[in-house]
């Protein structure tokens, strides 16, 4: 009799090794056009591991970077990624991305900054205070501030501290803008030694000047936010909105009396609404999105869907073609409705109410100057 053969030994399973974090964030590098969710949540997942890898490929996008910058999709992801990590690390590299002012990305840049709670307040209270920095990036940083701070009165005072004797450097620089201008006598000196000339060569002649000199300062000047600055009376008035959003008292003569010097252009803001909110006590800070990636899984669902219809428009007038060009009749398809422009139909609304067009950001710094030109 034979004997029974013994039983195979099972071996047991090795687990499989934990994704190295580089691999995955190399993985969102290769492939940044609307990214499986699954490959984002997978780099939240390792938590400080993946801080380092991510904020190194994120330094060679910028290092590469111009403003057409092909690395700003990825910078988008390793953006919202970092405020789901709640990394401190980020502050420098998101502090470089506003500063840069690249356009697509700041807002969300400072909206992060601002998520990351007040270990993030000092390090912009420090910024804050550089004379280097300008424009929308002060304003973005404001705004991070301004999250930070939330309904505290010590800090909310604290950024109205810091950004005062920033308004009174703003209110001599306007004032010396202004000063510079050219007097009326002199344009109207100007229009007598144009002679005979009509209007229309005045209009060419003065568009052909500007144009070229926004190239020649294009040209001279290899900041690539050259394209993005504002003039001193631009930055005042956001300056402006932003101290009466926190109804910062201290600021509030200086802010009378530029008002009073008609230093301030209304269009961006006007008397009435700077005294509303001082009178309320400032305006209220935007709530977060609490779930970036929750957001971006809606909006890349939305993207697909769209993609498909156009897949499928595409296709049907390929068919239709091949019809009318076979001598067969085309198959009649119901003409699709004309796109429809998005405008504003509701309520008048505030200046300082969220834009209607779910931006969230404040109306008078969206689409305010847009619907009055309309």
């Amino acid at each position: 009799m034979e004997p029974e053969p013994s039983p195979t030994a099972i071996e047991p399973e090795v687990p499989a090794a934990p994704p190295e974090p580089s691999d995955l964030v190399d993985r969102l590098v290769a492939n940044p056009d609307w990214p499986v969710p699954e490959v984002i949540e997978d780099i939240i997942a390792l938590g400080e591991r993946a801080v380092g890898p991510l904020l190194d490929r994120m330094r060679e996008a910028l290092d590469r970077s111009a403003l057409d910058n092909p690395g700003e999709s990825f910078l988008y992801y390793g953006i919202g990624i970092l405020g789901e990590l709640k990394a401190r690390e980020a502050i420098p590299i998101l502090f470089e991305i506003i500063e840069r002012q690249l356009e697509d990305l700041r807002d969300f840049a400072a909206e992060v900054i601002g998520g990351l709670g007040t270990v993030a307040f000092e390090p912009i209270m420090e910024r804050l205070q550089s004379d280097e920095l300008t424009g929308y990036a002060r304003y973005n940083l404001i705004n991070a501030a301004k999250i930070v701070a939330g309904e505290d009165p010590a800090l909310r005072a604290r950024i109205g501290d810091v950004l005062k004797p920033v308004l009174a450097q703003l209110i001599e620089k306007t004032r010396a803008e202004i000063a510079a201008r050219p007097s009326e006598e002199e344009t109207e000196e100007e229009d007598v030694e144009g002679g005979d000339r009509d209007e229309e060569e005045f209009l060419e002649d003065e568009i052909d000047e500007e144009l070229l000199q926004l190239e020649s300062d294009l040209l001279n000047d290899t900041d690539e936010s050259a394209l993005r600055k504002l003039d001193p009376s631009e930055e005042l008035a956001f300056l402006v909105s932003d101290l009466a959003d926190l109804a910062h008292a201290p600021s509030r003569k200086l802010i009378n009396q530029a008002f009073e010097e008609n230093l301030i252009d209304p269009f961006w803001v006007d008397k009435e609404s700077v005294d509303a909110s001082y009178e309320k006590g400032g305006e209220p800070v935007q709530p977060l999105t609490e779930d970036w990636v929750e957001e971006y899984r809606r909006q890349r669902q939305e993207h697909l869907a769209f993609e498909k219809k156009l897949k499928l428009s595409s296709r049907k007038t390929y068919q239709s073609s091949l019809g009318t060009r076979s001598g067969r009749p085309a198959k009649e398809e119901p003409p699709l409705p004309p796109p429809e422009t998005i405008r504003n139909v509701g309520p008048k609304l505030g200046r300082n109410d969220p834009c209607w067009c779910g931006s969230g950001k404040k109306y008078k710094k969206c689409h305010l100057g847009k619907d009055e030109r309309v």
